[in-house]
């Protein structure tokens, strides 16, 4: 497969394919699924941070790990909002 034909390649390329694959078939509940996630991870880290407040190298670390954890979240909630937009665009064509 050459590069310019425009088919994504290696791991990204498939991680790209698999992703559009479960958003055509699944939609909504798959972007749910991946939101409800990470929100689950979220509350874990934080449950764990507490734990972790016995040196300042852990907490730090934990609060990287949140602040990454939640950058995914709102990334998630802003394709949700992108999906719904293209939804009622399509519907009004």
């Amino acid at each position: 497969m050459e590069a310019d034909e425009g088919r994504p390649r290696g791991v990204s390329g498939m991680a790209y394919l698999v992703d559009q694959f479960l958003r055509d078939h699944l939609g909504r509940p798959y972007r749910l699924i991946l939101a409800a996630g990470l929100v689950v991870s979220i509350v874990g880290a934080l449950n764990n941070l507490e734990k972790a407040f016995g040196s300042a190298q852990n907490v730090a670390e934990g609060v990287v790990i949140v602040i990454f954890q939640a950058a995914l979240l709102l990334n998630q909630l802003a394709q949700v909002h992108e999906w719904r937009r293209e939804r009622r665009a399509r519907r009004k064509a």
